[in-house]
């Protein structure tokens, strides 16, 4: 599913929807251009849906300064490669059975396919981005993945860290989610030759919007619907990683003697329980919601000028839908 479409089709331009569909139609023939092993561990992944926001917001980037999107087409394709290389990895990080109500590649095959799967899709992105002949992409992309798995370390080494700050929290999600939504609108006005300082603008209403889209993914992570997130609800939690609503909920009175009392581990699930409750009762869902609109209002006014009326509204409409959404 492309951008799950019953969402956000209304607010993208067809053109931009066009070219998802091929890039859609690409990662499925992509991955059947490959052994049979191979094949079949790599449709699990591509057909396994997802929001495709990554090659959207690359796209958006590009259709801010011109109509042409080929040349931003492969840029957008090794943003999903990436992508979905970082899924299968986290599902093996996480020990996750299913993602989208679908078993996960280490659930089928093991950890060491999943890996391997995820490797393979981050050389096919390396690949693409070279033919793009833009060295200076291929360096962004470079480092953008970096920056996601030293994300990733940094959740994984402060597990049931129960003093991280807000400044903490906030430093962990730019290196795990948002400096990989800045990336993908950098490159996308860079791949059309847009000047620095429009490219600059682009990046920061990207990783303004990066930072608010964790943030809801916390909250709904908090209250969401099973069903409809694809996970069970207070699944980080129960794995150590503190969120935004759960950081708030313990420095509320009713938590405050408990976690005083807490030790780095994990703790009994009655104690989760009740920080979850606290969370999702006691303001921290209302209060993680306001950051996140304020984090969308301040990339909303981070767009540059531009007559092309259609796509700026586009992005503010997206950027709403942010913290609007459900899933």
């Amino acid at each position: 599913m492309v951008v799950q479409a019953e969402v956000l089709s209304f607010a993208v331009l067809q053109d931009i929807q066009d070219s998802l569909q091929i890039i859609n139609k690409q990662l499925n023939g992509n991955a059947s251009n490959t052994s049979p092993q191979v094949e079949a561990v790599l449709q699990q992944l591509v057909t396994a849906g997802g929001k495709r926001l990554r090659p959207l917001f690359t796209l958006l980037a590009a259709r801010y300064f011109q109509t042409d999107l080929t040349p931003a087409m492969p840029v957008a394709m090794a943003a999903e490669y990436i992508h979905m290389a970082t899924l299968a990895h986290d599902d093996v990080i996480d020990k996750s059975a299913l993602r989208r109500q679908r078993r996960t590649i280490n659930d089928i095959w093991g950890n060491q396919v999943a890996i391997l799967a995820g490797d393979v899709l981050l050389a096919r992105a390396l690949v693409t981005l070279v033919e793009t002949g833009h060295l200076d992409i291929v360096k962004i992309m470079a480092a953008t993945v970096q920056s996601v798995c030293e994300g990733e370390i940094a959740q994984n080494v402060t597990a049931y860290c129960w003093d991280e700050s807000e400044e903490d929290y906030f430093a962990r999600i730019h290196n795990k989610t948002a400096c990989f939504f800045a990336a993908c609108c950098r490159v996308g006005a860079l791949s059309v030759g847009a000047n620095k300082l429009a490219v600059d603008a682009l990046a920061e209403y990207g990783r303004l919007i990066g930072l608010a889209f964790q943030v809801i993914d916390d909250v709904l992570d908090i209250c969401g619907d099973k069903g409809t997130i694809g996970k069970p609800t207070g699944s980080d939690l129960a794995s150590g990683v503190l969120t935004l609503p759960v950081i708030y909920a313990l420095k509320q009175p009713e938590l405050n003697l408990m976690r005083s009392t807490l030790e780095n581990g994990k703790p009994a699930g009655d104690i989760v329980d009740t920080i979850l409750a606290v969370a999702r009762t006691g303001g921290g869902v209302e209060y993680s919601r306001t950051v996140a609109e304020t984090l969308v209002q301040q990339a909303k006014a981070c767009l540059p000028v531009t007559e092309q009326f259609a796509i700026r509204e586009c992005l503010l409409n997206i950027a709403d839908m942010i913290v609007q959404r459900s899933f």
